[in-house]
Parts: C-alpha cells; structure tokens; sequence
C-alpha cells in the first residue's frame, strides 16, 4: 500500500486540523499566560496519546490483513463422476505457495461456492487439496503423499447417497466437510 493511502496519514492529517483548530480557539479566548500554558499542556497530553493510539490502530490492522492475504489456486482437474443418483464431480485444487489453515479453508470455502455456481445441479462436489503441481497419476489423496494437505465433501441437502455418508471428516465449515492430513 503506497505511504499516502495508508491509515496513519489520514490521522494525522485530522489530528494536525484538531491541533490548529485547538490553537485558533485559545487565541480567540485571550486567556491569561497562566491558563494558557495550561490549555496547551492538556492540549498536547491529548494530542500524543491521540497519535499513539492512531499508531496502535495501524499496527493492529497491518498485523489483521498480513494474516488474510488471498490465497491463489489452481483447478488442476475436473472429474465428471455422475451416476444414476446425482451429478458429482471431484476437483484437484492445487496450491502454490504456502497457506495456513485458514486461507486453506477460505480456498475451499470459495473453490466450492465456484463451482456451485457453475453446475447448479451438482448434488456432491468433492475438493481434494495438493500442495504443489504434480503430473495427474501423483495426484492421490493418501497420507503418504507430501503434497496432500485436505480433502473435502459437499452434500446438496436432500442429497442421501452412499458416498457422502462414509466420507470421514475433521471439521465442517459452511455445509463443507473437511478431512485433514494427519501430520
């Protein structure tokens, strides 16, 4: 982010009109040298925890959206696995650089609505998550491959097959079920 669309400048910028506002009033008082310097001492006590407090703020964000980067991806493939039940498809998602587990999950999360979006009459879609690209007979969702990180299961509700009701999951995030390597 360039220097002047950051937060901290824009504080500043209302805390210097504050402080000349401030300075314009007190000479429109005329007070007396005494309260003067007692005015201007209170004045400046508010203006630096004012800009320390600004800051603070900026630290704070700066640190929140370092830790939600987007997170790119890649569909590696699209596996039509339709039967007589239901339209199902199984996705390899590939991603590139390194990701915590809440970027990953913000991956599926939009991979996901993606896709259902695309095939509206999809009733299971299934994501299994890869680290790096790997030629297509590498892609195996086993413990044992180093680039597995997730495997996910979406349901349609309604939806009752066999297959959705044996996939073994860690954690369920928006109607996604999620299994997880094991480190």
């Amino acid at each position: 982010m360039p220097w002047y669309q950051s937060i901290w400048i824009t504080q500043v910028l209302i805390i210097f009109a504050a402080v000349l506002a401030a300075y314009l009033f007190l000479e429109a008082l005329n007070l007396s040298p005494k309260k003067r310097i007692v005015c201007l001492s209170v004045s400046g006590v508010l203006i630096i925890s004012l800009i320390s407090s600004s800051i603070a703020m900026e630290v704070i964000y700066r640190q929140k959206s370092a830790r939600y980067r987007p997170v790119n991806y890649e569909i590696a493939s699209i596996k039509d696995l339709s039967d007589f039940e239901a339209d199902k498809y199984s996705l390899n998602i590939i991603i590139p650089q390194p990701a915590t587990k809440e970027q990953i999950k913000a991956v599926i999360v939009h991979a996901n609505d993606f896709f259902r979006r695309q095939k509206k009459g999809a009733s299971v879609i299934w994501l299994v998550l890869f680290r790096n690209r790997l030629p297509d007979k590498e892609l195996i969702a086993t413990e044992d491959n180093p680039n597995f990180l997730a495997q996910t299961n979406w349901t349609k509700d309604g939806y009752y097959g066999l297959l959705s009701k044996t996939f073994k999951s860690d954690e369920k995030i928006d109607g996604i079920e999620i299994y997880w390597k094991k480190k």
